[in-house]
């Protein structure tokens, strides 16, 4: 029985590969203790535990359908399965319910006879530790200052938590209370509570969050810089998408525009956030979407946009400009395609930007596939010196082109779109850090926090640690209470 056992590795699994008996699959993971000596003592002094890396050594064999020719094609299709970059999963037969991320170490020697194979495989796991199953608790109501959860974790060392809330009141701080309970607690917090005589301060005040179900709101645009608005823009309920790019009798741009007036506008200081798509199907479309913030005469006082604009090329290519054409003081803070000439292909992700004072920033990222994360990105900082962009804003302005008659991109929408009036007058008292509906997530294995996304480090308590799930009784407590929360992680075994 033991020599018909495989294993699976990175979610493939090959029918030619056998595990024979002696393979070497350690008990735990292999620990060191880090032991001082002191003249004239006996024994040594401990100081810590260092946990290694963990190596399995797996005996096989391969066998080919027909002759020696046949098994060196098994190999190169061998070693092009288990080669990667970085580790994989890796399940063994006889223990389905524990999972190894793994990658192989060192090469393989093969014994040949005829058709079959045999050797070792060694695995090495930098994360020595083996998975069980995921687990995710939700969060509910404990008391009026705190929602709760209490699980037991059955793994028997602790594990990283990812905790995803989505607030449902702004707040200045958030507040995360794990370990030990009720004695050996440990903290986590991003912003700072307020104090008895403090009032919290709305820095950014949102004014528009439109996800983009219908276009009640907006208004065709007429004319317009660099394009002819002759197409249609709809929406399917959860983006805007164009639906009819029109006839052009020129040779530039044109397709559907819409606008609408900012509430409580005109703003002087400001961030809009678009989430935006374009992905290209074929190599030989080209198309343009861009967010627009246009000033009380409804010039461009600035935008941005993702476009392919190359002719039998898929590239797609980022632009962010302040001022209309021919104003002085035009100038460009993105143009490129980010690090690499594919990096922003089959793009999805976060269009950004922002003036406060005569400061100018714009920020481009494309999100992780399945998420809303940003990954790749840029962003670029301006000081407006000579003071040639302050118009306030006053409208904004979604468009999406087609580039003469080229078969226009397949995929160009708009999801979401924020506008935030910032208030910089806040007289030194505590900021609201996220407000309604935004999504926190706290990554404790990646040491990150986001907010909507974006990288919030900045406002972590540098005193407080990133919350873990223990081993055994587990009570998780988030404050302040007005959040909708999940914990989850994956149990983790010596």
């Amino acid at each position: 029985m033991l020599g018909k056992l495989s294993f699976t590795f990175n979610k493939i699994r090959k029918d030619y590969v056998q595990m024979l008996v002696g393979r070497k699959r350690p008990s735990w993971a292999p620990i060191k203790r880090r032991l001082v000596r002191v003249p004239h003592r006996a024994g040594a002094l401990f100081l810590h535990t260092e946990t290694e890396e963990r190596r399995i050594d797996v005996p096989f064999v391969i066998k080919a359908a027909k002759d020696m020719a046949d098994l060196q094609k098994i190999k190169e299709d061998l070693a092009d399965w288990l080669y990667t970059e970085q580790p994989a999963e890796l399940v063994f037969d006889d223990e389905l319910d524990r999972t190894y991320l793994a990658f192989i170490d060192g090469s393989v020697d093969l014994d040949e006879i005829v058709n079959r194979g045999k050797g070792v495989i060694t695995f090495v796991c930098p994360m020595p530790y083996k998975l069980g199953k995921q687990n995710t608790h939700m969060f509910s109501q404990s008391s009026s200052t705190e929602v709760a959860t209490s699980f037991i974790n059955q793994g028997n060392i602790e594990a990283p938590a990812i905790i995803e809330i989505e607030a449902q009141k702004p707040s200045t701080f958030l507040d995360v209370w794990f370990g030990e309970y009720p004695y050996n607690r440990d903290y986590f917090r991003i912003g700072y509570p307020l104090k008895t005589e403090q009032l919290p301060v709305e820095r950014n005040q949102r004014l528009i969050w439109d996800e983009m179900a219908n276009t009640v709101s907006w208004s065709k645009v007429s004319s317009m810089e660099d394009g002819e608005p002759i197409g249609e823009m709809k929406s399917d309920k959860y983006q805007f998408y164009c639906s009819d790019f029109g006839t052009s009798a020129g040779k530039g741009w044109h397709g559907a525009a819409v606008k609408k007036n900012i509430p409580g506008g005109p703003v002087q200081d400001f961030i809009m956030q678009a989430y935006v798509t374009c992905k290209s199907k074929r190599i030989n479309e080209m198309g343009r979407v861009e967010i627009a913030i246009l000033d009380e005469n409804s010039k461009v006082l600035s935008k941005i946009a993702m476009s392919d604009v190359f002719w039998q090329a898929e590239q797609n290519f980022g632009t962010m400009v302040i001022g209309y054409d021919n104003k002085p003081g035009k100038i460009g803070l993105i143009y490129e395609s980010g690090d690499y000439p594919n990096t922003w292909n089959q793009y999805y992700g976060r269009l950004w930007i922002a003036r406060t004072g005569n400061v100018w920033e714009a920020y481009i990222s494309k999100f992780l596939p399945g998420t809303e994360k940003d990954d790749s990105e840029r962003f670029a900082r301006w000081t407006d010196e000579n003071n040639y962009h302050m118009e306030k804003a006053a409208q904004i302005q979604i468009s999406m082109m087609q580039w003469q008659d080229v078969p226009p991109v397949e995929a160009m929408t708009v999801s979401d779109l924020k506008f935030w009036k910032v208030n910089l007058d806040t007289q030194n008292n505590p900021l609201y850090i996220f407000d309604t509906g935004d999504k926190i997530i706290i990554d404790t294995e990646k040491s990150l926090v986001t907010i909507n996304g974006k990288n919030a480090i900045n406002l972590k308590d540098i005193f407080s640690n990133f919350p873990t799930v223990i081993r055994g009784e587990n009570r998780i407590d988030i404050m302040p209470p007005d959040v909708k929360a999940t914990v989850s992680y994956r149990e983790r075994y010596r």
